[in-house]
């Protein structure tokens, strides 16, 4: 394992731990049957694997930290409208780095299983930064590498500008 992969390891882990923290504090029935479902259904468990995921990545998104919002790509990840995922991911750090703030919001989110280790999930998500606001549906491809949900492909199915914020 490479210690790249050892890093995002122990990041998944941290942030699954906060998101559980998180949502046990915020709402305990939620939690509590979440967990429940997942001991009940094995089945599911990947899609809470997915949620997790999904989760972490926009709030690194959230959080401005691209580093770790980076990490959540495949390293076989190709990036549409882009000649190189090095061109690709220098546009997504001044993406990410420039805004004074950004808010994320994820609704919708709905799975299916492609194999063992390969998923696809489409969502809403409606981002907003000062002078600008929209809200996509997105899907992605998530592949399970080591243990780890990461992004393979990810694309903008429909893109609506919303009033942006002051």
């Amino acid at each position: 394992m490479t210690q790249r992969r050892r890093i995002f390891t122990v990041y998944c882990l941290l942030a699954g731990c906060l998101i559980a923290i998180s949502a046990s504090a915020q709402n305990l029935p939620d939690a509590a049957n979440a967990a429940q479902s997942a001991a009940e259904n094995p089945e599911s468990l990947w899609k809470i694997e997915i949620r997790d995921a999904i989760t972490s990545w926009a709030s690194a998104w959230q959080s401005q930290m691209d580093d770790l919002y980076l990490l959540h790509y495949d390293p076989a990840f190709e990036p549409e409208g882009f000649a190189s995922v090095e061109q690709w991911q220098a546009a997504r750090r001044s993406r990410l780095q420039d805004p004074e703030h950004i808010d994320i919001t994820l609704r919708g989110l709905e799975f299916v299983r492609l194999e063992e280790t390969e998923a696809r999930v489409r969502f809403w998500l409606k981002y907003s930064r000062p002078g600008y606001a929209d809200d996509t549906h997105k899907e992605m491809q998530l592949v399970k590498n080591s243990g780890v949900w990461q992004i393979r492909s990810e694309h903008n199915v429909q893109v609506m500008r919303l009033a942006a914020p002051g």
